[in-house]
């Protein structure tokens, strides 16, 4: 694990949680809201919206490369 996640995790800041498809880690609402706050006032909120969209859109297209098809056979 991560060392900056680690440190969010010690200090309670994120939440780990194991699901079917696996480890899952989540901000509190509290997190959430105080981040929000910071960053209202560093950009308008609309354009950071659009950059945390734009980059985790990015990060999924770079994963789903990898990812099998569901039209696609198991190769043994």
């Amino acid at each position: 694990m991560e060392q900056p996640l680690q440190a969010l995790l010690e200090k309670s800041l994120v939440h780990r949680r194991n699901t079917p498809v696996g480890t899952r880690f989540e901000l509190l609402e509290s997190t959430r809201e105080y981040a929000e706050e910071k960053a209202s006032g560093l950009l308008a909120s609309e354009e950071l919206r659009s950059r945390h969209a734009d980059y985790y859109r990015s990060l999924a297209l770079q994963a789903e490369v990898g990812m099998p098809r569901p039209d696609q056979r198991p190769v043994v």
